[in-house]
């Protein structure tokens, strides 16, 4: 072989190597997902875009086809013996045995210069490269996927959400070069991962970050923000449209935007409750239905999962509660110690009779103290079926899972230990494990701090001084004149205390207000003055029978007070405050009053109890003493005779006090916002979500902390800052979730959107042609390589 020949070759092979290099670079962006920035640019510069159209395995392995080839050709060929009476014909058979030595190979061999010119070729159209040109029109579409907890059901594999997921990227894929999309995931409640674009790779991008959730199923909320984006304009009030500067008598018609006609894909199970007409009506439109309400929007329903009754395999934990059982026993008086009744409902979704172990652990501060367990006969499912009677009319029969509720009575204990119970159903072997357990905490007896402010009253000592109010409640007092001092602000501002009771006093400056409920004897809370007027011998009047300040209380006619004062809202105000309170509207110094509720009044409207709000925190106004204020010995009332008075005091309790002395259960469903509202006094909480990292939260000026990171299903661990540890819970609990059995339909309105036809998808045969020419050329080549050896 001469120089030039073993040159040209040389240069033929680096050329080779040099057009495969930008296709290998864009190969591995694309397994990496390195890929969107890049595909933007090349459709911002070039109008061009790639992705790879063969899953990531599959190309890995035509990767390596290149290096196969070039290995085979060193390989040692085998040679049979020969004899030849030529030295000539010896030489000619002896030439292919440089063919192993290492740089041979470089001779002018057309046979592996036209095997890697066809792998680049085949390279190049692994990447599946698109031209965006220009067309006359664009379509839209949405996806809508559901990521709810039932979409985690292994029914079909790996999961239905990862089957939403590739129905979501075929239908991506198989989109017009113009048509622009839209990527909308939801649960209880919808976010919008990706706003319209024609770049797949951003679209794609979308789907594949959606992660599956714990969460329940609701749709009203994907469908509004599917319905403002395609009509982003739905109103009747053409005025609203009007140029400022139009002539009077030469108005024109103005007409509101069409909207955007799209296509929308719900990717879902279907395990949602129905969307009423009047959910419909207020995603925009006035008139009720589904084709109005949701204006340019074409539904397609692609149910996930199997469909049809009998692959409904699950069984559920779908209720979980806890009840004080008490049956008179004197040692369960205290309200620390009690014996717990533990409900547990479980359904089967199966179309067959199914037996379960169900267990229940007790556990106190992390341990367990006490197991149950039960053996389970569930009944079969009954599913609607339509069955025709005798006079020809069909019926629907419902569909309700078969149920079983049973009862555990444990022994007593300690609630102060905050108790967590833990409900389990051993080896379900169902396709849903989520609700296959459910846990509870049990919390303690919370009692109220609270501050009475004032001179004596011996109608407030006898109800607090009680054993029972007691139980219930810590009681401090402070005398009026401690309302300047800090015995009274810094209990007032550190929001220490639940409720403060002003008996014929009052703060003076607004400021002094405490970060509590309070409740006003014979005055009035800043920025009102107490009336100069009197009310002699008032009739009480019901006028909100409904309010939990008057519960229990049935009747109030026989309660006689000597005399009230005269409160009107508008009139009693400060005359320092009143002018911020009378400056125009839109003024930002301008102050409007607070909402108030009358729940007592006496004849001609005159308020004689009401309850006002002041932010978080609720002040609830007696417009008459219990004592009279000149002479503390003598009663104003008769009111302390009648048994309503307790009941109103426990009722203040309860309210403006926050007590709460049965079984709290703390628990919530996923997603929900947890409300704690500890002892007077915590300031911060720490909570240790399972398996997650942990959240500090600041009670600020609010009575209560809010944890809205409640995603995930387990037990969380509250940290407070006086070294007390608590619990709460998050469980699904949800029938409908636990119900996996696909909806064949879906109700939207008074419409019904069946589960759409699977339209046949295009297959590219072009890929698969490629690879046999591949595989026929190293058959080729294997051919001719024993030619040659015989």
């Amino acid at each position: 072989m001469t120089i030039q020949s073993r040159r040209w070759f040389l240069i033929a092979l680096t050329a080779v190597f040099v057009l495969s290099l930008p296709a290998l670079i864009l190969c591995f962006m694309a397994l990496t997902g390195t890929d969107a920035d890049f595909n933007e640019w090349l459709q911002q510069n070039f109008k061009v875009t790639f992705s790879l159209v063969l899953p990531p395995l599959p190309t890995i392995l035509l990767l390596l086809i290149p290096p196969l080839i070039i290995l085979l050709y060193f390989l040692k060929l085998k040679r049979k013996p020969m004899q030849v009476p030529s030295t000539f014909l010896w030489k000619k058979a002896i030439e292919d045995l440089h063919v192993n030595s290492l740089f041979q190979w470089l001779r002018q061999n057309i046979l592996l210069l036209l095997q890697l010119l066809l792998f680049v070729a085949f390279l190049y159209s692994l990447l599946g490269f698109r031209y965006h040109g220009t067309s006359t029109r664009a379509n839209h579409y949405i996806l809508l996927i559901d990521n709810s907890a039932s979409m985690s059901a292994t029914d079909v594999s790996p999961s239905r959400l990862d089957w939403a997921k590739q129905e979501a990227l075929r239908e991506i894929d198989h989109a017009g070069d113009r048509d622009v999309g839209m990527v909308i995931v939801f649960n209880s409640k919808a976010t919008t991962l990706q706003g319209y674009t024609n770049n797949r790779a951003k679209l794609r991008d979308a789907v594949r970050s959606i992660e599956p959730t714990q969460r329940t199923t609701r749709i009203q909320e994907a469908l509004s923000l599917a319905e403002s984006l395609a009509n982003p304009v739905r109103t009747t009030e053409a005025q609203v449209m009007r140029p400022p500067d139009e002539i009077e008598g030469a108005e024109r018609e103005v007409l509101p935007p069409e909207g955007i006609k799209a296509r929308v894909h719900l990717f879902s199970d279907g395990r949602f409750a129905p969307v009423s007409d009047s959910v419909l009506a207020n995603l925009g439109s006035r008139e009720v239905g589904f084709a109005t309400a949701l204006g340019n929007l074409n539904l397609h329903y692609h149910p996930a999962g199997k469909p049809g009754v009998e692959h409904a395999n699950n069984l559920g934990i779908v209720m979980l509660n806890a009840l004080r059982y008490n049956p008179g026993d004197a040692k369960l008086a205290n309200l620390d110690v009690a014996r717990l009744q533990i409900l547990v409902r479980v359904a089967n979704y199966r179309p067959r009779p199914a037996q379960a172990k169900l267990r229940l652990d007790v556990l106190q501060n992390g341990k367990l103290i006490h197991p149950e367990q039960k053996l389970l006969q569930l009944p079969k499912r009954t599913f609607s079926q339509r069955k025709t009677l005798e006079d020809g009319s069909e019926v629907e029969e419902k569909d309700e899972p078969g149920e079983t509720t049973v009862t555990f009575l444990l022994p007593a204990f300690d609630l102060r230990g905050s108790l967590v119970l833990h409900a389990y159903l051993e080896n379900a072997n169902d396709d849903f494990d989520t609700d296959d357990a459910a846990w509870l905490a049990i919390g303690a007896v919370r009692k109220a701090k609270i501050l009475i402010v004032g001179p004596p009253n011996a109608i407030l000592e006898a109800f607090f001084e009680q054993e029972a109010a007691e139980r219930l409640a810590t009681v401090e007092r402070l005398s009026a004149a401690d309302l300047t001092k800090d015995a009274y602000l810094k209990r007032a501002r550190s929001g220490d205390v639940d409720l403060v009771i002003f008996d014929r006093c009052r703060p003076e400056p607004e400021s002094d207000m405490p970060q509590a409920n309070t409740l006003f004897i014979d005055d009035v809370p800043p920025p009102w003055r107490r009336g100069t007027e009197p009310v002699k011998n008032p009739f009480l009047l019901v006028s909100k029978k409904d309010h939990p300040l008057l519960r229990w209380i049935t009747t109030l006619y026989d309660v006689g007070i000597a005399e009230a004062f005269l409160f009107h809202p508008e009139k009693s105000l400060d005359p320092k405050l009143k002018p911020d309170f009378d400056l125009p509207e839109g003024d930002p110094k301008r102050r409007t009053l607070p909402p108030l509720t009358r729940i007592l009044e006496a004849g001609g409207g005159v308020p004689m109890m009401l309850a006002i709000q002041r932010g978080s925190y609720t002040d609830v106004v007696l417009t008459f003493p219990f004592v009279n204020r000149e002479i503390p010995a003598q009663v104003a009332t008769n009111w302390y005779r009648e048994p309503s008075l307790p009941l109103f005091f426990r009722n203040v309790l309860y309210m403006l006090g926050n007590v709460d002395d049965a079984v709290r259960v703390l628990s919530a469903q996923p997603g929900e916002p947890m409300i704690l509202r500890p002892e007077a006094g915590i300031q911060k909480l720490t909570i240790h979500p399972p398996g997650g990292s942990r959240t500090t939260l600041e009670r600020g000026p609010r009575p209560e902390f809010t944890h809205a990171d409640t995603d995930k299903i387990g037990v969380y661990k509250v940290e407070r800052d006086d070294g007390a540890t608590r619990w709460f819970t998050v469980n699904l609990l949800d029938s409908g979730e636990s119900n996996i059995q696909p909806r064949d339909e879906i109700a939207i309105g008074s419409e019904r959107v069946a589960a759409g036809e699977e339209r046949p998808q295009p297959r590219d045969l072009w890929k698969w042609i490629l690879v046999a020419a591949v595989l026929l050329l190293l058959v080729e080549w294997q051919v001719y390589n024993r030619r040659v050896a015989v």
